[in-house]
């Protein structure tokens, strides 16, 4: 595997974890928003409202962050 090959790796899987984590958060908090609202009864937890925006705001940081290292070791131009 050549290097760029393995960088694009590296980038796009972080990507996509990351995005995978604050789109699963995003989802389970508007289960719950719904849940709670229009009383389904689904029994998700009510804590999730206010720990999900933390959640996705740390995955889409940590996005951020691994963006910038590897702009500056060099995987992204």
């Amino acid at each position: 595997m050549s290097l760029e090959a393995y960088n694009r790796f590296v980038v796009r899987g972080t990507d996509l974890s990351c995005w995978a984590v604050a789109v699963v958060a995003a989802t389970i908090w508007f289960a719950t928003i719904a849940d709670h609202f229009l009383r389904l009864r689904w029994g998700w937890d009510v804590q999730i409202i206010w720990i999900a925006p933390f959640i996705i705001a740390e995955a889409l940081l940590v996005r951020l962050l691994s963006r910038v290292i590897f702009r500056w070791v060099g995987a992204l131009d």
